[in-house]
C-alpha cells in the first residue's frame, strides 16, 4: 500500500456466516437468505439477502461487454440495503475519513458462504455514489476463512525469486508475446533477473507446469510468482483453465489445480490468473469453487483473478500496470494490484459503451487478513552491503538528497558558463562518494535529458584501454555522461607516469570540447596531493588545483545523523519491513563514531535484513551480528569458518590478499580488479577445486564481486571497508606486507612491460631483479603467468646481459691483456735490452732480468745464465756525491767505512749495506782510511793536508794531526794501535805516536827521495813498508829506535806503486803499481827477491790486499773490475765486475767471505769472496768426461770419465770426486739408467755390458756382445719385460733379445758407426755412422731401415724423441739435425756450435734439445728451430756429453776439464736465483736514465723493488 507512509491503513474485515448451515459453505438456497457479521466489539447483527431471478439475471448481464449500467447500479443498490442493514455506515463513514486524510484502506471479505463471492462487492456504492472498486487508495479483498497461507520457504527468503510465464493457446490465441515483454520490462525497471529461455514456459500443460515448479524447488532457483496466461472455460458445473495436453485442450478443473499445485504453496506466494473465470465458481452452490479460490484454499499467500471475461487489453493492461509497479517501485502486491485496478478503470473509460467490460471490477485478489496489507512475493534487498549503490537502485537510496543537488548545480554551473565539464566528487573511504553519483545524481540527470548517454569506467592498470572501451558507443558531438569510478587507481595501478597523465589530460580534453561529455569522477581524498603530480593541459594546469577548485570538485562527508536515519530507515519501509523501535538510534550512536562508516552501515543493515523476524529489523539481531562494527567482522569470519572446515583457508587467504594494492603507507591499501583465469593461475594443481570453490562462496557471501562475462571478467574485493576493517584480513596484510609490496612492484612493472610489447628496457635488472627473485622462492605459487613472464623474462636478460658482459669483459680483458702483455714486451725487450748493453755489470744486469715480467725467452735464459756466472755484488753502498778513494772494514767486520772526493766519510753496516754515519771535517777529498786493530779509532787521510783519527764509539770531535801539508795518501796503525804511520806526497813517512797520558808524539822517516803512495806496518808492528812513485819498496825496521837506518830497497815493478799490504803472518808484501800487475814478495829470502807476478789487469793496480788466511789476495784496477787470486798463483783469478769507475781501493770483510771494493763511480760494493760463478756441480774427477746419465727420477747422476772409471752422484749434490755415492773401474765408454732407476748400466771397452744393482753392492751382470770384436751399446726392456741389447761392430749393428735368441743384423751403413740407441718403446734402433748418415732400424726386421741423411760429415750422435716420431743428430759438420723417424719431410737444422757436436738429447717434453760440442758449450736448441740456441758456458775444454734432467729444470754438461756442470733453466727458478744473488736494487737515478722512466715510475719502481728484497730476506 502507498498512499501514505506516515500511517497504516485503516483494516476494515467484513465476516459474513449464514444463519442456516452455517458450517457447509456450499448449502446455497435459492430464495432470500439470513446472514450474521460478527464484529470485533462480540455484536452479530444479521442481514437478509433476497436471491432472486432478478438478481441472478443481473448477475450474469454484468458479465457481458457493453453492459446496461443500469445492471451495475441495481446490484449496487443490492448490496448497499445488504450490509447497510449490518451497520454498513460505520464503516462507510470510516472508509470516507480515512481516504479523505490521505489514508488507505484494506477492506477484506471473509464468508463461509460460497454464494457472497459470487456478488461484485467492487460495486457497492458508497453515498457519494462512488463504487468501492472505483475508490483510490482502497483494496478490496477476498479471503475464504480458516485457510491459511503456507509458511514461506525458506523462512526468510533469499534476496530475489523467479517469475514463472506459463501460457498456453490451448482454448483460443493468447496475447503471450504482450505478456512476455511486460514482464520482461518490468523485471528490467525493478532490476531482476529475466531469462525468456527459462522463465517462460510456453504451450503449458499441467503436467510440465507441475515439473517446472518441482526442478526450481529441488534445484532452484526458486519461483516466487507464477504468472499464467490462459483462456477459462467451463468444467461441469464450475469454471477451469484450457491448458495443453496430450491430444490438445485439456480443461483443467479447481480441484485439478489444487492437488497438483498445492505442494508449491510455500515457494510460490502469488498467482496471477490471466484468464477467463478465473475467479468464478460457477453456479451458486458448486462444490468445486473458483480457480482462485482452491488455489487460495490451498495456501497460496496471493491469488489475483478474474470473476468475469477478461479482455485481452485488459489482461496486457493488468500485467504491465501490476508488475511495474511490483517491481518497479518496489510495491506490496496489494498496492500493485490496486493500482493496476486504477489503470484498468482509466483504460476503459475511453471505450464505446458497447465494448466496456468490468475489468476493473472483475479483479479479485485472495489474501488473508492475518498476512497484512504488503505481500511482498520478490525479496528486495533495500541495501548493498559492501556494495556501491548503482543507477538501478536509486529506489532504495536515500539520505544524500543535499549532495545530489550540488553535483546537479555544480555541474550545470560548468555547461551554463562554458567551463570544462570536469567534476570531482572526492571524499574519504567509506564516505559512500560512488553510490551518490551512481544512484543519487546519475539517474536524475538521465531522467532530465533522456538523449543522455551514460558510461562509466575504472581506470585500472590501462586506463586509456578502459576508457577506449567505455566510449565505444558513444557518438562524439553527442551528449554523453561519463563516470570515472575511483580515480585513484592511476596511482595504484597504472603503473607510468605518463600513461597517467596523458589519461588525465585526455579526459580534460574532453570536458572541455564544445558539446563534449559531462565527466564525473570519483576520487579518495587522501590522493588529492598526488594530483599534483600530473597536468592536465599544456599550460601547467595540474590536477592537483582543479581538485581544490570548488567550482570542479565537491567533497563528500559522512552523512549528518537525520541523512543517515533516512539512509536506515527508508529503505527497509520501501521493501515493506520495519526497524523495532530504537533500533535506528542504537545504529545512529554507533555510526556516529565510525569514520568511513557508510559501507560498514550498509553491511550491517544487510545482515539485520538477512536475520529479519517477518517484516521486522530486530534489536535482538542487532546484538547478535555485534553492532555495525562486529557485523562485517562477524560475517566474514563465518565466510572463512565455513571454508575453513573444508580445509580451503589457506586458499582463501592468498586469494583475498591477492585482491589487495598495499601500500607503504597502510592507510593507501586499496583494491584490486584481477582476473580470475589471472588469480587461477597462481594456483597449485591440486588446488584448482578448492580455488572456484573458495571464489564462489565469497563472492556469493558479497565479500568479492565479479563483474564482466566469461571474457572480460574481473575480481575485487566488496569494499575498501573489508580491508581497513576486517581484522583478519589486516592480520594476513600485515604478515605478508613485505611480500605484498613486491608482488604489487612486480605486478606493474609486468603490466608496463607486456602493454609496451615486452620492451627489455622495463624488465628488471640488478639489484631489482636480485630481490625479486630472493621474494619469488617464497612467493612463486602465489603469483600469475604475467608476472612469471616477466621475471623469467628479466631473469633471460640478465643471463643474456651477463653472458654478453661476459664476453665484453672478455674480448675487454683479452684486449687489456694485449695491452699489457705488449706493453710487458715492450718493457720486458727495454729491460733486456739495457740488461745486454750493462752485461758488464753483473749486479746492475741482475736488477733488471729479474723485473722480467715473462721470463724464459731464449734472450732472458741466456742473459740470466751468463749474468749468474758473474761475480755479482751482494750489496752497493751508494749516499757519496763524489769519487770514493778509500773503503776500510772494522776489525770486528760490523762496520765498513768510505772515504769521498765529497769531503766525507761514511759508515755503513756491513751486513745490511745501509749507511749509519756521516763524518764531516776534512775541506778537501779524503785519501786514505785506515781503522785501528782495537776497532777504537778510524783515521783519515786528506788532500787538506790533514790526517783526522776519529772516535768510532761516540761522535767527539776527531784529533787533527798535521804534518808538511801535503796530501796524506796512505795510512797504517801498529798492531798495538798506538802508532800511526802516514805517508804523504813531501817525501817523508811520519809516524805518530799515541801515549796513554794522551801525549802525542811525531817520529820522520825519510830516505825515500820520492813521494810516498803506500804505507804498511807488519803484523808484529816491527817492520814498515813504504811504496813510493818510483815503484820502489821501502821496507823500514821500527825497532831501530831513532836511528837513522838505511831502508831495505825492492825493486820490480815497472811502474808508480800504489798500494801494498803485509800477509797475515808478514812473511809475504803484496804490492800493485801502474805497470797493471800484482805482486807478492817472500820477505823471507834473501836478496834479490823474486817476486811472484800476478797479471791479468788491463789498467793500473790501485789497491791491493790479502785475505785473513793469507791464501788468497784481492786486487783493484784501473780497468774497472777487482780479481780475486789464488796467494800461490795458482789457477785463473775470479774477476768482479760492475764498477762504472776505477777500482780505487779493496779489502776484505766479513772474515775473509767478502771482499768491499770502492770506485770512483761513487760506490763501494760488497761480493762474496767464495761464491762458484757459473753452474756448479762435480770436480776433481780422474779425467775428461765423456758420458752423462740422470736417473729417471732425477736423484741420481752418472758420469763416465776418458779413464774408464764410471762415479755415482746425488744430483743436487755439489763438490769434489770425493762426494761420488759408487765408482766403478770398468773401463766403460758410455753409461745409462735403466727406466726404474734400479740398475746402473755402462757399457765397457772390452765388448760387454754392465748391469749394477744400485741398491745392492757387488758384481756386475755382465751382457756380452757377438763376440766379433763388436760391442754391446744399448739395452732396453719392452713393455713385455723383455730385455733387449744391441750393439755396434763396424759398419754393422745387432740386435738382440736377452734370453739367448739369435741376434739380427742391421746393415746398411758404408762405414763404421759410432752409436746406437733404442727408442723408448724399445721397437726402433736409431744409428749414427762415420758415412754421415744416421738409420732408423725396426728391431723386428719387419721394415727397411729409413736413411736420415743431410750432414755432410760424419754423425757422431743420435737420439730419439719422447715419443719416438723424432731423431736428433749432431755431427762433425757443427750441426744437430732433426728428422722425422719416417724420413718424411725436411730436416730441421740446428745451428751455432763452432765445432763438432758430440752429444745430443731431447728434452722430456720433446720440444728442445740439448747438444755438447768441442767449442767447449752445450747449447739448447727449439726443435722447430725457430730461434736460436741458450748457450751454456763455463766449461775450459770440449764439453762430451749434455742431458736434461727427469723435471727439464737442469741439464747436465760433462767435459774434458774433468768437470760436470748442472745448469738451471727453469725461469722461475733463475728468476729465484736473480733476486738471492743481490739485494741491490737499481737506483732511481739510474731507472731514468737507463728505462726512460718518470720520476714518480722510477721511484714506486725502486720501492717496489726494495720491498721485495725485503720481503725475501724476512
Amino acid at each position: 500500500m502507498g498512499a501514505s507512509r506516515d500511517a497504516p491503513p485503516l483494516r476494515i474485515l467484513l465476516q459474513f456466516l449464514r444463519a442456516r448451515e452455517a458450517g457447509d459453505p456450499f448449502a446455497f438456497r435459492f430464495e432470500p437468505q439470513e446472514y450474521i457479521l460478527p464484529t470485533e466489539g462480540g455484536d452479530s447483527p444479521t442481514a437478509r439477502f433476497e436471491w432472486t431471478p432478478e438478481v441472478m439475471a443481473d448477475l450474469e448481464a454484468v458479465r457481458r461487454p457493453g453492459r446496461d449500467p443500469e445492471v451495475m447500479q441495481r446490484l449496487g443498490s443490492r448490496l448497499r440495503r445488504f450490509v447497510g442493514e449490518a451497520g454498513w455506515s460505520a464503516h462507510e463513514g470510516a472508509i470516507t475519513q480515512a481516504l479523505d486524510g490521505g489514508r488507505e484502506v484494506v477492506l477484506t471479505l471473509r464468508s463461509s458462504a460460497a454464494e457472497l463471492y459470487a456478488l461484485p462487492w467492487e460495486l457497492l456504492p458508497l453515498k457519494s455514489g462512488m463504487f468501492l472498486g472505483e475508490l483510490e487508495g482502497l483494496l478490496l479483498r477476498c479471503e475464504w476463512p480458516e485457510s491459511p497461507s503456507q509458511r514461506e520457504q525458506p523462512s526468510p527468503r533469499a534476496e530475489g525469486g523467479r517469475i514463472l510465464f506459463a501460457w498456453s493457446a490451448a482454448g483460443g490465441v493468447v496475447p503471450a508475446a504482450e505478456h512476455a515483454g511486460a514482464l520482461a520490462a518490468a523485471c528490467v525497471a525493478g532490476a531482476q533477473p529475466w531469462n525468456a529461455g527459462s522463465d517462460i514456459l510456453a504451450q503449458a500443460s499441467l503436467e510440465r507446469l507441475v515439473q517446472r515448479l518441482k526442478e526450481a524447488r529441488d534445484v532452484g532457483p526458486p519461483i516466487h510468482i507464477l504468472h499464467l496466461l490462459c483462456h477459462g472455460g467451463p468444467v461441469g458445473g464450475g469454471f477451469g483453465l484450457c491448458l495443453d495436453g496430450r491430444d490438445g485442450a485439456v480443461a483443467v478443473d479447481a480441484q485439478q489445480l489444487r492437488r497438483h499445485l498445492a505442494p508449491f504453496a510455500g515457494m510460490v506466494r502469488l498467482i496471477v490468473l490471466s484468464a477467463c473465470d478465473s475467479a468464478n465458481a460457477g453456479a451458486l452452490g458448486s462444490q468445486l469453487g473458483s480457480v482462485a479460490q482452491s488455489l487460495h484454499r490451498c495456501g497460496f499467500q496471493a491469488v489475483i483473478a478474474s470473476r468475469y471475461p477478461l479482455s485481452v487489453e485488459g489482461s496486457c493492461t493488468l500485467t504491465e500496470g501490476f508488475y511495474q509497479h511490483l517491481l518497479g517501485e518496489p510495491a506490496s502486491v496489494e498496492s500493485a494490484f490496486l493500482a493496476a485496478r486504477q489503470q484498468l478503470a482509466l483504460s476503459e473509460t475511453g471505450q464505446a459503451a458497447e465494448r466496456r467490460r468490468l475489468d476493473w471490477a472483475s479483479l479479485q485478489l485472495y489474501a488473508r487478513h492475518s498476512d497484512g496489507d504488503d505481500t511482498r512475493p520478490i525479496v528486495f534487498r533495500p541495501y548493498r552491503g559492501l556494495l556501491a549503490f548503482q543507477p538501478e537502485d536509486q529506489r532504495f537510496f536515500f539520505g544524500r538528497q543535499r549532495e545530489i543537488h550540488e553535483v546537479l548545480t555544480d555541474l550545470q554551473a560548468l555547461i551554463s558558463q562554458g567551463r570544462a565539464r570536469f567534476l570531482i566528487v572526492a571524499g574519504g573511504s567509506g564516505t559512500g562518494k560512488s553510490s551518490l553519483v551512481l544512484a543519487g545524481a546519475v539517474p536524475k540527470l538521465l531522467a532530465a535529458d533522456p538523449a543522455l548517454r551514460f558510461m562509466r569506467m575504472r581506470p585500472g592498470s590501462d586506463p586509456h584501454a578502459a576508457l577506449r572501451d567505455a566510449l565505444a558507443s558513444w557518438q562524439p558531438g553527442t551528449a554523453g555522461l561519463l563516470l570515472v569510478d575511483q580515480l585513484e587507481e592511476i596511482f595504484t595501478q597504472t603503473d607510468s607516469p605518463a600513461q597517467r597523465e596523458s589519461f588525465v589530460a585526455r579526459l580534460w580534453e574532453l570536458a572541455s570540447e564544445p558539446e563534449g561529455l559531462r565527466i564525473l569522477l570519483t576520487l579518495r581524498v587522501d590522493f588529492i596531493p598526488r594530483c599534483g603530480e600530473l597536468f592536465v593541459d599544456a599550460q601547467g594546469l595540474r590536477l592537483d588545483r582543479v581538485a581544490y577548485d570548488e567550482r570542479h570538485r565537491i567533497f563528500v562527508c559522512l552523512p549528518e545523523p537525520v541523512q543517515l536515519r533516512a539512509a536506515i530507515v527508508e529503505p527497509a519501509r520501501q521493501v515493506g519491513l520495519g526497524l523495532q523501535a530504537g533500533l535506528a538510534d542504537r545504529i545512529l550512536a554507533e555510526v556516529g563514531r565510525e569514520p568511513g562508516a557508510l559501507p560498514l552501515l550498509q553491511d550491517a543493515l544487510t545482515a539485520l535484513w538477512q536475520g529479519r523476524d517477518g517484516n521486522q529489523l530486530t534489536q535482538d539481531a542487532y546484538d547478535a551480528l555485534g553492532g555495525v562494527v562486529g557485523a562485517l567482522e562477524h560475517r566474514a569470519d563465518a565466510v572463512l569458518g565455513s571454508l575453513a572446515v573444508q580445509g580451503d583457508l589457506a586458499v582463501a587467504q592468498r586469494l583475498l590478499v591477492s585482491l589487495v594494492a598495499v601500500a607503504d603507507d597502510t592507510a593507501l591499501d586499496t583494491r584490486l580488479r584481477v582476473p580470475p583465469s589471472e588469480l587461477r593461475v597462481a594456483v597449485e594443481d591440486h588446488e584448482v577445486a578448492a580455488f572456484d570453490r573458495v571464489l564462489k562462496e565469497l563472492v556469493s557471501a558479497q565479500l568479492l564481486v565479479m563483474d564482466g562475462d566469461a571474457q572480460t571478467a574481473t575480481v575485487e574485493v566488496a569494499h575498501e571497508a573489508l580491508i581497513r576493517k576486517w581484522p583478519r584480513l589486516r592480520t594476513w596484510l600485515a604478515e605478508d606486507r613485505a611480500g605484498l609490496l613486491m608482488r604489487r612492484r612486480v605486478h606493474q612493472a609486468a603490466q608496463a612491460w607486456q602493454g609496451q610489447g615486452g620492451d627489455e628496457s622495463l624488465l628488471y635488472r640488478g639489484l631489482q631483479l636480485a630481490q625479486a627473485q630472493e621474494w619469488r622462492k617464497t612467493w612463486n605459487t602465489r603469483i600469475g603467468t604475467l608476472e612469471r613472464d616477466f621475471l623469467d623474462a628479466s631473469q633471460a636478460l640478465r643471463q643474456r646481459l651477463e653472458a654478453q658482459e661476459a664476453e665484453r669483459q672478455r674480448r675487454e680483458a683479452e684486449a687489456i691483456e694485449r695491452i699489457k702483455q705488449k706493453s710487458i714486451e715492450v718493457r720486458d725487450a727495454l729491460l733486456l735490452a739495457v740488461a745486454g748493453a750493462v752485461s758488464d755489470d753483473p749486479t746492475t744486469a741482475a736488477t733488471l732480468l729479474r723485473e722480467v715480467q715473462q721470463p724464459g725467452s731464449r734472450l732472458w735464459l741466456q742473459l740470466s745464465l751468463d749474468t749468474l756466472q758473474a761475480a755479482i755484488a751482494q750489496r752497493v753502498l751508494r749516499g757519496h756525491e763524489s769519487y770514493v778513494h778509500a773503503v776500510a772494514v772494522s776489525p770486528d767486520g760490523s762496520r765498513i767505512a768510505t772515504a769521498s772526493a765529497d769531503h766525507t766519510l761514511r759508515i755503513w753496516d756491513a751486513r745490511r749495506g745501509e749507511p749509519l754515519q756521516v763524518r764531516q771535517g776534512h775541506t778537501d777529498i779524503v785519501l786514505a782510511l785506515c781503522y785501528s786493530p782495537d776497532g777504537k779509532r778510524l783515521a783519515s787521510g786528506s788532500a787538506d793536508g790533514t790526517t783526522r783519527i776519529w772516535s768510532t764509539a761516540d761522535s767527539t770531535e776527531p784529533l787533527v794531526l798535521k804534518g808538511s801539508g801535503e796530501w796524506i795518501k796512505a795510512l797504517a796503525f801498529s798492531p798495538d794501535s798506538r802508532r800511526l804511520a802516514v805517508g804523504s806526497g813531501d817525501l817523508f813517512i811520519r809516524i805518530w805516536t799515541m801515549e796513554v797520558d794522551g801525549a802525542i808524539s811525531e817520529r820522520v822517516l825519510g830516505g825515500h827521495g820520492h813521494k810516498s803512495s803506500g804505507v804498511a806496518i807488519s803484523p808484529d808492528g816491527k817492520r814498515l813498508a813504504s811504496g813510493c812513485d818510483n815503484g820502489c819498496i821501502y821496507l823500514w825496521d821500527l825497532g831501530a829506535g831513532d836511528a837513522a837506518t838505511a831502508p831495505r830497497v825492492l825493486g820490480g815493478h815497472e811502474s808508480w806503486l800504489t798500494s801494498l799490504a803485509f800477509s797475515p803472518d808478514g812473511k809475504r808484501l803484496v804490492t800493485g803499481a801502474g805497470d797493471n800487475t800484482v805482486r807478492i814478495w817472500s820477505l823471507e829470502e834473501a836478496d834479490p827477491i823474486v817476486p811472484l807476478v800476478l797479471k791479468g789487469h788491463s789498467d793500473a793496480v790501485y789497491s791491493v790486499a790479502f785475505s785473513p788466511d793469507g791464501a788468497q789476495v784481492v786486487s783493484g784496477s784501473g780497468d774497472k773490475t777487482a780479481r780475486i787470486w789464488s796467494a800461490d798463483g795458482r789457477g785463473s783469478p775470479r774477476l768482479l765486475i760492475g764498477h762504472r769507475g776505477v777500482v780505487t781501493s779493496i779489502a776484505f770483510c766479513n772474515n775473509g767471505q767478502g771482499v768491499v771494493t770502492g770506485s770512483l763511480d761513487r760506490t763501494a760494493r760488497i761480493y762474496d769472496a767464495h761464491a762458484a760463478t757459473g753452474p756448479v756441480g762435480v770436480w776433481g774427477l780422474s779425467a775428461g768426461v765423456i758420458d752423462v746419465a740422470v736417473s729417471r727420477d732425477g736423484g741420481q747422476l752418472a758420469c763416465v770419465c776418458s779413464d774408464g772409471r764410471t762415479y755415482v752422484f746425488p744430483s743436487d749434490r755439489t763438490g769434489d770426486a770425493t762426494q761420488a755415492l759408487r765408482w766403478f773401474d770398468d773401463k766403460a765408454l758410455a753409461v745409462e739408467f735403466s727406466p726404474d732407476g734400479s740398475s746402473l748400466i755402462t757399457f765397457c771397452r772390452d765388448t760387454t755390458a754392465h748391469i749394477w744393482d744400485l741398491a745392492k753392492p757387488g758384481e756386475p751382470r755382465v751382457v756380452k756382445g757377438l763376440g766379433k770384436g763388436d760391442q754391446v751399446r744399448a739395452i732396453a726392456r719392452l713393455s713385455d719385460g723383455t730385455m733387449r741389447a744391441a750393439g755396434i761392430a763396424g759398419a754393422l749393428a745387432w740386435v738382440a733379445n736377452l734370453d739367448g735368441s739369435e741376434p739380427r743384423l742391421l746393415q746398411g751403413h758404408s762405414e763404421h758407426i759410432f752409436g746406437i740407441r733404442f727408442s723408448p718403446d724399445g721397437r726402433s734402433l736409431v744409428t749414427c755412422s762415420q758415412d754421415g748418415t744416421a738409420r732408423v732400424f725396426a728391431t723386428d726386421g719387419s721394415a727397411a731401415p729409413v736413411v736420415l741423411q743431410g750432414h755432410n760429415e760424419r754423425v757422431f750422435c743420435a737420439a730419439f724423441s719422447p715419443d719416438g716420431k723424432k731423431v736428433v743428430t749432431g755431427s762433425r759438420d757443427r750441426t744437430a739435425r732433426v728428422f722425422s723417424t719416417d724420413g718424411s719431410g725436411e730436416p730441421v737444422v740446428l745451428r751455432g756450435h763452432e765445432a763438432q757436436i758430440f752429444s745430443v738429447a731431447f728434452s722430456p717434453d720433446g720440444l728442445h734439445v740439448v747438444t755438447a760440442s768441442v767449442d767447449k758449450t752445450a747449447r739448447i736448441f727449439p726443435v722447430d728451430g725457430h730461434s736460436a740456441a741458450v748457450v751454456l758456458r763455463g766449461h775450459s775444454q770440449t764439453v762430451s756429453a749434455a742431458c736434461f734432467s727427469p723435471d727439464a729444470r737442469y741439464v747436465f754438461t760433462g767435459s774434458q776439464d774433468m768437470t760436470i756442470r748442472r745448469f738451471l733453466i727453469d725461469p722461475a727458478a733463475l728468476k729465484e736465483a736473480l733476486w738471492h744473488a743481490t739485494c741491490d736494487c737499481l737506483p732511481i737515478a739510474d731507472r731514468r736514465e737507463l728505462l726512460g722512466e718518470s720520476l714518480a715510475d722510477a721511484q714506486l719502481g725502486h720501492a717496489q723493488a726494495q720491498a721485495e728484497v725485503t720481503r725475501r730476506q724476512a
